[in-house]
């Protein structure tokens, strides 16, 4: 097979394109080979360049995913503590005559005035156990979520086991017991 003789102009655009995309892009938009591309840029060192290049763009890449995981943790922090200062308020200002809406003999202008006035204010009139529990579980996600981002225990689980002397100690307990059952049924026999 003929060897191809490129010139310098398209060998300088390969190579910047090289640098830029990779051996793949630059071949394609080239039309000079990928391997030959890799030829001239291992030659002219500039493979060592291109890698420096990928390692400081994905450490880059790592640090902004670290920033991005860092303010996350502390927004869960943030929203955890938020829901429970909720629920400390709605336990401790139940407004049980806020939005009363008028019952028995009333217009229907008073009665779409009160409905009218509950559009206005959506708040709910009486906070329920259920919308307290709701916001405490949420509180208590965003906890889980925070520790499990920062490496912490999300759960608690413990293991007991007994040593060599305790294992011994519960043999023997077990060894009494059976002997003196076994006495005792003696004694208990005639004769």
């Amino acid at each position: 097979m003929a060897r191809t003789t490129w010139p310098p102009e398209k060998r300088a655009e390969a190579l910047a394109l090289y640098v830029e995309h990779g051996s793949r892009r630059a071949a394609e938009v080239s039309e000079v080979p990928a391997g030959t591309i890799r030829h001239w840029a291992h030659d002219e060192g500039l493979y060592r360049d291109r890698m420096a290049r990928i390692r400081a763009t994905v450490e880059s890449r790592n640090l902004s995913h670290e920033v991005l995981r860092s303010e996350l943790r502390e927004e869960l922090l943030l929203a955890a503590g938020e829901l429970v200062a909720a629920v400390r308020s709605m336990m401790r200002e139940p407004d049980p005559e806020h939005r009363k809406l008028p019952t028995g003999e009333v217009t229907i202008e008073e009665r779409v005035a009160a409905l009218e006035a509950e559009v206005e204010d959506p708040s709910p009139a009486v906070w329920s156990g259920r919308d307290a529990r709701d916001l405490m579980v949420a509180a208590g996600i965003a906890l889980d979520k925070y520790r499990l981002e920062m490496g912490e225990a999300t759960g608690r689980e413990e293991t007991l086991t007994l040593s060599a002397v305790e294992h011994g100690i519960a043999l023997l307990e077990a060894q009494q017991s059976e002997d003196a059952a076994i006495e005792r049924a003696h004694e208990a026999l005639p004769g």
